[in-house]
């Protein structure tokens, strides 16, 4: 989701492997001021409001939980490979 952010021009992406306060800090800093971004938002804030983006992802969400409740517990997981 993060990448996908960062690709419309609507926020930055900073990796957990490299992410630091002083990145965290650049990216929040440089999205705050700057109107590219803001301008972006906007946009796909039009574009999902369009596409009745909101009510779409929620039901998405409560179909996964729903599947996610009436699944059958997993197992213990017995793997196969000598030396494990």
């Amino acid at each position: 989701v993060a990448s996908r952010i960062r690709y419309i021009g609507a926020g930055e992406f900073v990796s957990l492997d490299r992410l630091t306060p002083r990145r965290l800090r650049h990216a929040v800093t440089r999205v705050l001021g700057d109107d590219r971004y803001r301008s972006a938002c906007r946009r796909w804030k039009a574009e999902i409001e369009q596409v009745n983006g909101r009510e779409k992802a929620a039901a998405i969400l409560e179909e996964a939980l729903d599947l996610t409740r009436t699944a059958p517990a997993a197992g213990p997981r017995h793997d196969k490979t000598p030396g494990k």
